[in-house]
């Protein structure tokens, strides 16, 4: 056993009994979390290969549509838009399971729920989440996210791109973007 705990989480070792009592999940919801990763399980062991992911840097648009369909797209989604409506603790149980099986997946659907589809789910119009939320828990669209900027990093502050609205009613966006998650979508 590692005798730090920073450590140990970078080798991938969980010591539970310093970051417990963790919350659970309760009544439905718990059910619902042991359904969500039962079924993530099953899938992975027939179609995720960690190796091919490593190799070709990608995850394939079958698999994110396979985890959309099993309804692990859209865990925070409310489901009147086609998600689980999932809380944080229930949302947190399912991505420990999906980390233990593959750490670039588990950062994809990452940028893709808790960065991507997020602001959409948390500030967006019910127009808005109507016409992207559906899409987004299904797995049929790829969420991405661009913050971090070569004067400023990811300090949201300091960003220099700008949205403007024209004359028109539309909008031009200017600025320059590194390390895009899901860019690729």
């Amino acid at each position: 056993m590692v005798s730090s705990f920073s450590k140990a989480l970078a080798l991938g070792e969980i010591h539970e009994d310093v970051v417990f009592p963790y919350p659970i999940p309760r009544g439905e919801e718990a059910e619902k979390v042991r359904r969500l990763i039962r079924g993530f399980r099953d899938y992975a062991a027939e179609h995720i290969d960690s190796r091919e992911i490593d190799e070709t840097e990608t995850i394939s648009d079958r698999v994110y549509r396979d985890l959309g369909d099993l309804g692990l797209m859209g865990l925070y989604v409310d489901p009147q838009y086609g998600g689980q409506g999932l809380s944080q603790t229930g949302y947190a149980r399912v991505f420990e399971a999906i980390g233990q099986v593959d750490g670039s997946l588990t950062i994809g659907m990452g940028v893709h729920q808790s960065i991507g589809l997020k602001g959409i789910h948390l500030y967006g119009t019910d127009e808005q989440k109507a016409r992207f939320l559906p899409d987004l828990a299904s797995g049929r669209k790829l969420a991405g996210f661009a913050l971090t900027e070569p004067d400023a990093g990811s300090d949201a502050y300091n960003i220099q791109s700008r949205a403007v609205q024209q004359p028109d009613g539309s909008w031009v966006l200017n600025g320059s973007k590194r390390w895009i998650g899901s860019t690729s979508r």
